[in-house]
C-alpha cells in the first residue's frame, strides 16, 4: 500500500512516523519544504509517476483540508483523499514497537479516522500497564547502579556504561550543540530567524539578541497564527535588528554557550535572555551532582540521551521514565536560585566585557497570573510531568526575585501578564498567546529605550 502524507507539519511529521512503521511506501510532500537531503520518500512535485492508494491530508482546519482537497482532485481521485488531523501524536518508538504485531491495517486501508483513533486508545491502555511495569525495571536498574557509583554524574555514567562510539543525533559543535529543524536555515544553525553572520559583522543597525526556550522559539505559533515575542519586539524597535535565538528547552548555561560560540566576535549591542521555566523543570529531572555542585542547568532528555546514544549505554536515565511514573528529584529551591543567579552574572560579565548591554527576564509563569480564564484553568489541571512541577513554582519566583533584588539588570515578567483578566497562555504553562506576547514586547523595548 502507498500513502502519501500532504503537508509536513507538527501533523504530518507525527502520521508519517505512525503510518512508516506499518508500510514501506510511504511518501511526503510539502510545497513548503526544501527537498534537498532528504530520503527519496519526500517527493518533490505531485505529478510524480507514483500511484497512491491513499493521501492523508494532514492539517487540523477541516475548511483548509477541504481547500487542499479541491486542488488535489486535478491529480487523485477525490475518493483517495482523507481528512488526518492528528493520529497519534509523538509516538514513541517503544510504543510504536509495541504496537507493531498488534494495529489492525485494515483500519488505513479502509480509511475512517473515528475508528482508528478508537483502535490506537485501546492499544494505548495495554501498553500504559506494560509501559509501567517496564519503567519500574529501568528504575531499579538505575538505581542500583546510582548505589554503585554515587560519586558519578550522570554522562560519567553513562561513559561508564558504553560499549560502541555511534553517529550521534545531535549536531556537535566545539563547546555548543544544534538540534536539527527540516523548517529552519542551517546555516542559521537552526534558529527560528534566518541569520546572515557576514552582513551582522557590517550591520548599520544595533543588535538585540534574545535567548529563550519553547516559549520565545514559539513554534506552536506557526499552527495557530499570530505574533511571537521577538515579533512584537521587532514592531516596537523599528530602528534595531532584533533575533530570535530560541532554542526548545535551552537553559541559560547552554546559552552562555552559545554566544560566546557563535555571537560573541559579532559584539551585539544587546543580548536579552528569556529564561526560568525551562530551567525549573530541568532542575527536577536532571543530574543532581551537576546542579548542586557546579551550578550547571541543562536540557537533559536532549543532553543525557545524545551521549546515552553516543556511547551505547544501556544504563536508563531519568527521561527514560520519569514522565510515566513522574519519579523525579526534588532540589531545594535554593540551590535552583543559587545556580541561576551565578550564570546570570557569568553571563552579564561575558556580555559587559564584550561592550554590550544585558538583559536579564524571568519568563512568565500561568501559576503567577492572579485572573485565569476557563482555558488556563485546564493548564493548570494537566496531569504531565512539566505541568505538575511548572505550579509548584510559586515559591521558587518570590525566592528568586529576592535572591536577584542586587541586580539592576533583571526583570520578573510574571508582572506584565499577573493582573491581566485576557488570556495569556496558550496549551502550556510557559506558552504565550499572541497578546501576552505583544504586551510583554512592549515592557522590554521600553527597558532597552531607557538603558541604550
Amino acid at each position: 500500500m502507498r500513502i502519501l502524507i500532504y503537508a509536513y507539519g507538527f501533523i504530518g511529521k507525527n502520521n508519517y512516523e505512525f503510518m512508516k512503521q506499518f508500510f514501506d511506501e510511504v511518501y511526503v510532500y510539502d510545497d513548503m519544504l526544501n527537498m534537498s537531503g532528504l530520503s527519496k520518500h519526500f517527493i518533490k512535485n505531485l505529478d510524480s509517476e507514483i500511484k497512491f492508494d491513499i493521501i492523508l491530508v494532514s492539517v487540523a482546519d477541516k475548511k483548509l483540508y477541504k481547500n487542499i482537497k479541491n486542488k488535489l482532485s486535478a491529480h487523485f481521485e477525490s475518493n483517495i483523499i482523507k481528512f488526518a488531523p492528528i493520529i497519534l501524536t509523538k509516538p514513541s518508538d517503544l510504543f510504536l514497537n509495541f504496537i507493531a504485531d498488534k494495529f489492525d491495517k485494515k483500519l488505513i486501508e479502509n480509511y475512517n479516522l473515528d475508528n482508528i483513533i478508537k483502535h490506537i486508545e485501546q492499544l494505548k491502555d495495554q501498553y500504559r500497564e506494560f509501559r509501567i511495569n517496564f519503567d519500574r525495571s529501568a528504575l531499579q536498574k538505575r538505581e542500583d547502579f546510582d548505589l554503585k557509583c554515587p560519586n558519578l554524574d550522570i554522562f560519567q555514567k553513562i561513559y561508564k556504561t558504553g560499549k560502541i562510539l555511534p553517529k550521534c543525533k545531535t549536531i556537535s559543535y566545539p563547546g555548543f550543540n544544534v538540534m536539527f529543524s527540516s523548517g529552519c536555515d542551517e546555516r542559521s544553525f537552526y534558529f527560528k530567524d534566518k541569520i546572515d553572520f557576514e552582513k551582522l559583522q557590517n550591520r548599520d543597525k544595533k543588535l538585540v539578541i534574545v535567548f529563550g526556550n519553547c516559549g520565545l522559539r514559539a513554534d506552536y505559533l506557526d499552527e495557530i497564527g499570530g505574533g511571537n515575542i521577538v515579533q512584537y519586539l521587532q514592531k516596537y524597535l523599528p530602528n534595531y535588528t532584533v533575533l530570535n535565538l530560541g532554542i526548545n528547552g535551552s537553559t541559560l548555561f547552554e546559552q552562555i554557550n552559545i554566544y560566546n560560540a557563535l555571537f560573541y566576535t559579532i559584539k551585539p549591542e544587546f543580548v536579552l535572555t528569556v529564561f526560568g521555566g525551562a530551567e525549573y523543570i530541568e532542575a527536577f529531572v536532571q543530574d543532581q551532582i551537576l546542579l548542586k555542585r557546579h551550578s550547571i542547568i541543562y536540557a537533559a532528555m536532549n543532553n543525557e540521551t545524545t551521549a546515552k546514544e553516543l556511547y551505547k549505554s544501556d544504563l536508563p536515565i531519568h527521561s527514560d521514565f520519569v514522565y510515566t511514573i513522574k519519579k523525579r528529584f526534588n532540589p531545594e529551591n535554593s540551590a535552583i536560585c543559587k545556580a541561576l543567579y551565578e550564570r546570570l552574572i557569568q553571563f552579564y560579565n561575558i556580555v559587559n566585557s564584550n561592550n554590550g548591554k544585558f538583559i536579564a527576564l524571568l519568563q512568565p509563569f500561568a501559576i503567577k497570573k492572579i485572573n485565569l480564564d476557563e482555558d488556563e484553568k485546564t493548564i493548570l489541571l494537566k496531569d504531565s510531568l512539566d505541568e505538575i512541577i511548572a505550579r509548584e513554582a510559586d515559591e521558587f519566583i518570590d525566592e528568586f526575585n529576592k535572591t536577584t533584588k542586587n541586580l539592576s539588570y533583571y526583570f520578573d515578567l510574571n508582572k506584565c501578564l499577573c493582573d491581566e483578566i485576557n488570556r495569556c497562555f496558550y496549551g502550556t504553562s510557559l506558552h504565550y498567546t499572541p497578546y501576552a506576547s505583544e504586551k510583554i514586547a512592549k515592557f522590554i523595548s521600553k527597558k532597552i529605550e531607557e538603558i541604550k
